[in-house]
């Protein structure tokens, strides 16, 4: 990428007693010394710290020439200092709605060798999954799984919200503390119309609510109206097996700002599949995931030892659209 070589990495800054991390760009050949030096190049970066924006939103807002900005911004796309987080045809013009790709840049004379005593983050490849939830090294957003009482038209019982803790233990290693209690019920979202946070939805369309209302906008999706026929995509292949599952993330359909994860099986057990497959297995899982702002795959979950339990998952079909 125009002589850069980077990866995504947490700067992790000591204070005092507590340790405290940033997502970085971080460059080990080549640098964007002379893209950060641009004082236009600093002026769209500081536009872009409150929220994502398009080029000609940044423009108006700094009262600058729009070819000017998206001169700069070209500039900050290549050496991945901003990022795309949504396109849009407007007038027949593919527009781009653009965000920072992390906290800061940071450069290395050479390769890190020294491994740490104890590592602070285990999982890179779920921490950047996650990352639209993850702001101020707090986590930003609801886990929210299906009520454990009979609830919505089929009157149905979850029996997959313990998966939760999992998916929590794991999302710890990425975060601090979140700011709030951040499991919630899918009752207790609709009650209270959270519908414009990030919200990491656990359990299929029958248990959980939120799941059926976000259904409509997912590219892979479970089949209507009967959802226990599997989930198809949109070439018509229909997973339909006990432990398939979907995991799929989106912009937030009520807020465009925000972010949507489904993670979803056909059955309670595919659920789990999706769940260790994000936990355990998340380094294959999420292999082909390189920071889309919309992406699905289907799992599979097996049972390796035998003991009838699934342990492993396996991706059956990933979609990076």
């Amino acid at each position: 990428m125009n002589g850069f070589k980077m990866d995504d990495a947490w700067l992790i800054v000591r204070d005092q007693n507590r340790s405290l991390q940033s997502s970085t760009k971080l460059f080990f050949e080549g640098t964007p010394a002379k893209v950060l030096a641009n004082k236009i190049s600093w002026k769209i970066i500081g536009s872009l710290e409150a929220k994502p924006k398009y080029a000609r939103e940044i423009a108006k807002e700094l009262s600058l020439n729009e070819q000017s900005v998206y001169y700069h911004v070209k500039k900050l796309l290549e050496c991945g200092i901003i990022k795309v987080v949504e396109e849009q045809s407007i007038r027949g013009a593919n527009a781009k709605k653009l965000s920072l790709s992390g906290d800061g840049v940071s450069i290395l004379f050479r390769k890190p060798s020294k491994e740490m005593q104890k590592p602070y983050i285990s999982n890179g490849r779920l921490c950047r999954f996650f990352d639209d939830f993850l702001k101020d090294n707090a986590f930003d957003g609801y886990i929210v799984v299906g009520s454990p009482e009979p609830h919505g038209p089929f009157r149905a019982v979850a029996r997959d919200g313990h998966y939760a803790a999992q998916l929590s233990y794991y999302l710890g290693k990425c975060s601090g503390h979140p700011t709030n209690f951040f499991v919630r019920l899918d009752t207790d979202i609709k009650a209270e119309k959270l519908y414009n946070e990030n919200l990491i939805l656990i359990g299929g369309p029958i248990t959980n609510l939120l799941v059926s209302e976000v259904n409509q906008y997912l590219q892979v999706k479970f089949i209507e109206p009967n959802y226990w026929s599997g989930i198809v995509d949109k070439e018509g292949n229909v997973f339909s097996g006990e432990t398939d599952a979907l995991i799929s993330k989106i912009r937030n359909p009520f807020d465009r700002d925000r972010c949507v994860i489904v993670i979803a099986g056909v059955r309670h057990q595919g659920t789990k599949s999706a769940i260790i497959g994000l936990t355990e297995c998340s380094e294959e899982v999420l292999r082909g995931y390189n920071g889309q702002p919309n992406y699905a795959l289907i799992v599979k979950g097996f049972d390796q030892d035998g003991d009838g339990k699934v342990d492993y998952t396996e991706v059956l079909k990933s979609y990076p659209y």
